[in-house]
């Protein structure tokens, strides 16, 4: 808890109290608002959404209006081709009408069309309604129906896209979710298939003959009336389970539309049952569509009304609770602030009565005290202050009876100090020295004055501070620490230092104690031991143990990896015929430059070592029988040039062997014998070559 807290005490300890408070303010004020702006801007967001909706509604009414008139023009217009005298009149009543409708929705248009992008939509249904003018288009009765049927397709298109980019489709509540599905796609698809199924059974009525494709077509109408009119009633009914005070408005249109729509559809099938000659008047057949349709349409239009109230309904509640929450915010924010405060005036008045208190105590006066005026933490401060100055007062009595045995205290300390062998530091827990013995000025070369001065880390070299760092934060929790570091004389020299360093505590405080020795005689012998266990003493280049311990990793890393490396075992020929007659000085400064001459054939990640005597080891990380080959035929070449001696030029060969990981073996041992017989083979072979185990 401690370590997790250091960071909040580490800043507050670094802030006066009235920044403290008003830290601790502002972070206890920022959640509140944050989420009070959060929940504001989700009812906002929630009655912009409605807002939105309530738009896309004004577009719903007058695209269902302009779909009603279309149909009917459609049945109309079938009718006026096929000769009824009386069409031609309500076509220009429905083309009257249709105009109207088409302003109010251009200008919808005009204030929705960017944000609900449906501009282009509009114009292609305007551009579609023109070329449905009966002033302008004289084509056949199915030609008329078609294009009729494919405007009808396209406002239901628009109005599909409106309900989409407004919202209406993602409503979140259930009750309106079903309305505007019913609103927007099955009664709109009740009302089309009873206007196909008005205009074709019209016109058979009035034709009087009834052919089988059209036979087909109006029983197939019929059939998906059925379907799309029980898919409408059913959402309906669902939202009236949902809203039963819709019941009163929605019920009785419903039940008209369902009985105006089976009475047509009834005498579609009583048409569709007489064989030959048709006898129901065309007109009266149009005339029993339409009531179905409007009777759809009506439950359409009381729908959509009862949708408007109900979103209108939410967005005004959604007002009202923006409101209200915005109102609640603002008092517990007030009343938060006014108790913080309060609160803040009180706690920076109590410390203003011990700053002061605290200032005539340092001044010398021990007869000060603070009464409290609380009954809280701060007035137990303020008797525990009381107390301390009580105390103070009686401690400073006793303070001039002990100076006398705190010299004599100090002058032992300092004997003592000056007769330890090791060299004696003690520095405060920041690391600023304060005493230092005899031992520890000729170790750093600093006199006694100058360590005082110093901080511990102008003994340290740079790299090893924050080395040194970490051990009095280690003193500071554990209390004991011992290790070995590099230290910094005043000459710069660099040593090693064997310390041991504890925490005291001491009359003045926490104090650390350290005594440094120097071990850097031992260090070095160390590093020498530690160099000749894996490096040949002559060469420089890694001997029998580190070569081996190489290897063992190779394959590890090859094994794992599924690759290869390749191994050689190099013997210089002739080697001791120089031994014996140039002696073992000229003998060593030979294997010294075939070492350095080997090295250079290589590449860096290979490695060449030294087993003894004349022979020599390469490690290659490839195992590419070209490249080895390459490598080794370098080092054939470059051993047999002329070794430059103190006794003149002199001339030795190599003789190499080679093993392949894992062709020639899977583990170290194996590697190596098999590399040594590829090596004696090229000794057979008449020296000066390298051979491979494999050939």
């Amino acid at each position: 808890m401690k370590t997790l807290l250091r960071p909040a005490v580490f800043l507050l300890n670094r802030l006066s109290y009235p920044y403290k408070l008003a830290l601790i303010g502002f972070v206890l004020f920022l959640p509140f608002v944050v989420a009070g702006y959060l929940i504001v801007s989700e009812t906002s967001a929630d009655i912009s959404f409605a807002g939105r909706e309530l738009s896309g509604l004004r577009a719903v009414r007058p695209l269902k209006a302009l779909m009603h008139v279309a149909q009917e023009h459609r049945g109309t217009a079938r009718l006026a081709l096929l000769g009824d005298p009386e069409a031609p009149r309500r076509l220009d009543h429905l083309e009257q009408q249709a105009g109207e409708v088409i302003r109010e929705l251009d200008a919808f248009d005009a204030e929705f069309g960017r944000t609900f992008k449906s501009a282009d939509e509009w114009a292609q249904v305007k551009s579609r309604w023109n070329s449905l003018s009966r002033k302008t288009v004289a084509v056949s009765a199915e030609e008329s129906f078609s294009r009729h049927t494919a405007f009808i397709e396209c406002v239901q298109a628009l109005l599909l896209h409106v309900a989409d980019a407004s919202g209406l489709s993602l409503d979140p509540e259930l009750d309106t979710h079903y309305l505007v599905f019913a609103v927007t796609f099955p009664l709109t698809q009740w009302a089309e298939s009873l206007g196909q199924g008005r205009a074709l059974s019209a016109g058979m009525a009035w034709k009087q003959s009834l052919s089988p494709s059209e036979r087909y077509r109006l029983s197939k109408l019929a059939g998906e009336s059925q379907r799309v009119g029980a898919k409408a009633q059913t959402s309906l009914e669902a939202a009236l389970a949902l809203t039963p005070g819709l019941r009163e408005s929605i019920g009785s249109p419903l039940e008209e539309a369902r009985l105006a729509v089976d009475s047509f559809l009834s005498s579609a099938e009583e048409l569709l049952l007489q064989p030959d000659g048709i006898q129901p008047n065309s007109q009266a057949m149009f005339r029993q569509g339409t009531l179905a349709i409007d009777a759809v349409y009506k439950l359409s239009g009381v729908s959509l009304v009862a949708l408007q109230e109900t979103i209108r309904t939410r967005a005004d509640r959604l007002v009202l609770k923006r409101h209200a929450l915005i109102a609640f915010g603002a008092v517990v924010m007030l009343l938060t602030a006014y108790l913080f405060f309060g609160f803040t005036s009180a706690l920076m008045q109590q410390m203003g009565a011990l700053r002061r208190g605290a200032k005539e105590v340092v001044e010398g006066n021990l007869n000060t005290r603070i009464v409290p005026d609380s009954h809280d933490e701060m007035a137990l401060i303020a008797c525990f202050f009381n107390a301390m100055v009580d105390s103070l007062r009686d401690q400073m009595a006793r303070v001039a009876q002990g100076k006398t045995e705190l010299r004599r205290s100090e002058e032992k300390y300092r004997a003592l100090l000056d007769q330890a062998g090791d060299a004696l530091i003690v520095a405060d827990l920041d690391g600023n020295l304060l005493e230092a013995n005899r031992s520890a000025e000729k170790m750093f070369g600093y006199g006694q004055e100058e360590l005082r001065r110093l901080h511990v880390l102008d003994l340290c070299p740079e790299d090893a501070r924050e080395k040194m760092l970490q051990v009095f934060e280690a003193l500071r929790e554990c209390g004991f620490s011992h290790m070995e570091h590099q230290m910094r004389r005043k000459d710069g020299t660099v040593i090693s230092a064997d310390i041991s360093a504890a925490r005291v505590e001491y009359e003045t405080g926490m104090l650390v104690v350290a005594f440094f020795r120097d071990i850097s005689l031992i260090k070095e012998s160390q590093q020498r031991i530690e160099y000749l266990a894996n490096f040949d003493a002559l060469t420089g280049l890694p001997n029998r143990n580190l070569f081996h311990d190489r290897l063992k990793h190779a394959v590890a890393r090859a094994s794992r990896q599924g690759d290869g490396f390749a191994l050689m075992f190099v013997d210089l020929d002739n080697f001791k015929t120089v031994n014996d007659t140039l002696g073992h000085d000229a003998g060593d400064l030979l294997l010294q430059e075939a070492a350095r001459r080997l090295e250079k054939c290589i590449r860096d990640g290979d490695t060449a070592a030294r087993l003894g005597g004349d022979e020599f080891t390469v490690l290659l990380e490839t195992s590419e029988q070209a490249a080895v080959g390459g490598t080794a035929q370098r080092i054939v070449e470059v051993l047999a040039a002329a070794f430059a001696l103190r006794d003149g030029e002199v001339y030795v060969s190599c003789s190499i062997g080679i093993s392949i990981y894992p062709d020639d073996g899977a583990d170290d041992q194996t590697l190596m014998k098999n590399a040594d017989i590829a090596m004696y083979r090229a000794k057979q072979q008449g020296k000066n070559n390298f051979r491979f185990f494999g050939d």
